[in-house]
């Protein structure tokens, strides 16, 4: 994992910083890095295994796959289905292979069962059984490449009811951590949950509950069966009770995060300690530490290696938990629950809780003593006032039948339910940016609309920073993100093909094409299962993974976004866009963000284009009323604005197109005529050196202010005497609307598009030259530029009406509250 991070790190840095690499060296070091961080590592790789099984062989429908916690046991609702088909004898010719991290440690009993096989958790044979076994029972996640193939059945039950929270409201530093669950629940045929309680606190947190609806079966939780329909007292033998002794059951939740474990448990321990000093003849303690160090104190034993978690329930008489849903499983028996909860204000801070614990009926204990106390009073939960307002809410239908009912309703894989129009977006890095600001305005826009929103995201690369996270919670309320999980499973063939596409930048011949069109339609199958969608929109356009992929998505209608002058941007800052300009073809319309752009654009691009009609303008949408909010906000900290001179202000990356060099330039000739103003530049960027070496050459880095990256630009540019764009090409600069929108005169390179904004009615339009700058920042300090009205509210509705006309191809309707 380490490795990958470097080496991913590296190229990035290398490969996308860098102007003057040359091109075949760039080829070279992506083929490298895909190489070493995802191509699978031999043609034995368990990913590889599947892909070719899944192109190969048939599926098998006679044949179950069981998988429980990853392997680790056979337990929960997987084995409480698999007891019941096992011992049906209209199933026998079923067969039940079981995935085992040790197959060593099958039941006795099952081992040399005719209709029962083991195989090994991510073990090649593993991999060949996901691809072709019929139905797949799986209370967690299956790997990242698994992908459900036509015709299979994928039962996922999980594994609890979660009182903590789960998923996007887990933790705010990790906004991914989800993306496998989130893509197994789109995979998955049927999702067998406990209740709706449990169906909203997971598949809302997840963002599929509206993908996932038709999918959905609330029918108990199956393994609830074996806690209600156990012999207690033939079970209570079997573990060596005797009569009135009581078996006192400490399990607590989980704790740490994936791929790390909390190894200390000092509270946990003290309570052990406590319990041990009750009678052995009163009490027999049994503990399910989970990650936690095994305890060795006498008076506390695990549960025996081949019984169930809920099996065992059935002898308990007293369940010590805190935030574990094994309570909700053990709440059915109404027999007594506490919760010991030392750690409670820290643990509701960090996770969270769907349900506060007084509306639970349990006795909440923060001490040792306090919990020998709770035992010793001998409260059971269903005597508790909160038992029948918890039951109905938490397992009301936990009856020892939801097996039954859950393996009536694995019939045919149903339908999935479409309520309203579904978009899919790709925006893009989430990086401070035009096309984040303007993807972010467009999502805002659209909450306001009866529409199912979804962005797909890069996944785990989104979690390296505060600005990507920030950008992602500001994508709405109704916005649902589905973050990629795990790279794209391929066979060392369809690598070669991928690489091939990537190194050329195109498609060799019709073969290539097709070989990567089906690499592609498969990965986004991986990515969002069969979901369909009105309209796929590739916002960014400068990914040629992402636009691929999007152009594959089922949807209706298929738009790919071009936000500058494109064949610029390929010859001068990143050649990868050749290869996006590939994708073009299967893109229903291609949409440049102004006349003057898509103007520029089709001259170099359109014999790419599937249709002459697919080139298309579609403007960015802004916000006014945000603006305006935000504008009257104090200045940043210790940003002091000069009160003795005329301020210009830019915003902007410091990169090559912005050409900010020429602002500073034109300074300096100001000066050199006698006139000083005071210039502020608003952004980071790889020129920011190269700038400031400019500022200090032309004699007037006394004048620049490089403010870097401003959170709210708007206090500055409200506060600025005019607003200043000075590049060399733009598609449409959304700075100049929101100066605009400001009552801001401003002054902009005659460039296609600044000219779209501004044309002959707002601001004033100079040579793209540091001479031209000069004359402009000139006429505005004598009073010949001024600010001009500016109809922004008329704007954005005319510029959401593009994207409907021209996207969408229909208008969505209003949601009530926005009408109202």
């Amino acid at each position: 994992m380490y490795v990958k991070s470097v080496l991913r790190l590296a190229y990035r840095k290398l490969y996308w910083t860098s102007r003057y690499m040359p091109t075949s060296l760039r080829h070279r070091i992506g083929a490298f890095y895909r190489a070493r961080t995802e191509t699978p590592a031999s043609r034995k790789a368990p990913e590889t295994i599947f892909v070719n099984a899944l192109n190969t062989k048939p599926l098998r429908p006679e044949v179950i796959l069981y998988e429980s916690f990853h392997g680790s046991s056979m337990n929960c609702s997987p084995r409480a289905m698999f007891d019941a088909l096992l011992a049906d004898p209209d199933q026998r010719d079923l067969e039940h292979v079981w995935c085992l991290t040790k197959t060593g440690e099958a039941p006795e009993s099952l081992q040399d069962h005719p209709n029962v096989s083991f195989v090994k958790s991510g073990s090649t044979g593993y991999a060949e059984q996901l691809a072709t076994a019929g139905t797949i029972v799986s209370n967690s996640t299956l790997p990242t490449w698994y992908i459900r193939r036509s015709g299979q059945s994928y039962v996922n039950t999980w594994h609890g009811v979660p009182l903590k929270k789960m998923f996007k409201h887990e933790d705010a530093l990790r906004p991914t951590v989800h993306r496998n669950s989130q893509r197994n629940f789109l995979q998955a045929s049927h999702i067998v949950l406990q209740n709706d309680f449990t169906a909203d606190a997971l598949l809302d947190a997840a963002d599929v509950a509206e993908a996932t609806a038709g999918r959905l079966l609330c029918t108990g939780a199956p393994r609830v069966d074996a806690t209600l329909n156990t012999d207690r007292e033939a079970l209570r033998r079997e573990l060596g009770l005797t009569d009135g002794q009581k078996l006192i059951f400490i399990a607590p939740t989980w704790r740490g995060e994936l791929g790390k474990t909390a190894q200390k448990a000092p509270m946990l321990e003290a309570l052990l300690t406590a319990l041990n000093a009750l009678p052995d003849q009163d009490y027999a303690v049994f503990v399910q530490m989970h990650n936690f160090a095994k305890t060795k104190l006498p008076n506390a034993r695990t549960l025996p290696r081949d019984m169930s978690t809920n099996r065992f329930l059935a002898a308990v008489d007293v369940l010590i938990s805190d935030y574990s849903s094994i309570m909700f499983d053990y709440m059915a028996t109404g027999r007594q629950l506490i919760l010991y909860v030392y750690d409670r204000a820290e643990y509701e801070e960090l996770r969270g809780l769907n349900a506060p614990l007084e509306t639970l009926p349990a006795q909440l204990c923060m001490r040792p003593k306090e919990v020998i106390d709770a035992i010793l009073s001998n409260h059971p939960a269903d005597a508790l006032p909160q038992f029948t307002a918890a039951r109905d809410k938490f397992f009301p239908l936990e009856d020892g039948q939801a097996t039954t009912r859950a393996l009536a309703a694995l019939t045919d894989v149903p339908p999935r339910q479409r309520l309203r129009p579904r978009i899919a977006f790709f925006g893009g890095g989430w990086k401070n940016n035009g096309i984040t600001s303007s993807l972010l305005n467009l999502l805002n826009a659209l909450q306001a609309y009866d529409l199912d929103i979804y962005v797909l995201t890069e996944g785990q690369p989104l979690e390296k920073s505060d600005e990507l996270r920030t950008n992602l919670r500001h994508a709405g309320a109704r916005t649902r993100l589905l973050h990629r999980a795990g790279a794209m499973p391929r066979t060392p063939a369809e690598n070669s093909q991928l690489e091939r596409f990537y190194a050329g930048n195109g498609f060799a011949d019709p073969e290539h094409e097709a070989a990567v069109m089906a690499l592609f339609q498969r990965e986004a199958r991986r990515l969002v299962g069969d979901m369909d969608f009105d309209a796929a929109v590739d916002f960014s356009g400068y990914a040629r993974y992402w636009s691929l992929l999007i152009a594959m998505l089922t949807a209706k209608r298929h738009t790919i976004y071009q936000h500058n002058d494109m064949c610029s941007e390929a010859e001068k800052r990143f050649d990868v866009l050749n290869g996006v300009f590939a994708t073009y073809k299967w893109y229903d319309s291609v949409a440049s963000v102004s006349d003057e752009t898509r103007r520029v654009n089709a001259d170099s691009l359109a014999p790419l284009y599937a249709t002459p009609q697919a080139a298309v303008t579609v403007r960015n949408v802004i916000r006014p009323d945000r603006i305006r909010q935000l504008a009257a906000e104090p200045l940043p900290d210790h940003f002091n604005l000069p009160q003795d001179k005329h301020i210009f202000v830019m915003a902007g990356r410091l990169s090559p197109e912005k050409a900010q060099d020429r602002a500073i330039r034109a300074l300096g000739q100001l000066r050199a005529s006698g006139t000083d103003a005071a210039l502020v530049l608003m952004g980071t960027g790889p020129l920011e050196d190269h700038l400031k070496s400019e500022a200090r050459a032309c004699g007037v880095e006394d004048l620049v202010i490089f403010a870097g990256h401003v959170s709210n630009p708007f206090p500055v540019i409200a506060r600025g005497s005019c607003f200043l764009l000075s590049s060399d090409y733009e598609g449409q600069p959304m700075v100049l609307l929101e100066a605009l929108t400001l009552g801001k005169p401003v002054i902009a390179t005659d460039i296609p598009g600044a000219r779209s904004v501004l044309g002959d009615a707002h601001g004033h339009l100079v040579p793209p030259s540091a001479e031209g700058v000069a004359t402009g920042m000139r006429h505005f300090m004598s009073g010949k530029i001024v600010a001009t009205d500016f109809d922004a509210e008329k704007y954005c509705d005319m510029a959401l009406q593009d994207f409907f006309d021209k996207v969408l191809d229909f208008t969505p309707n209003l949601l009530p509250e926005a009408t109202s």
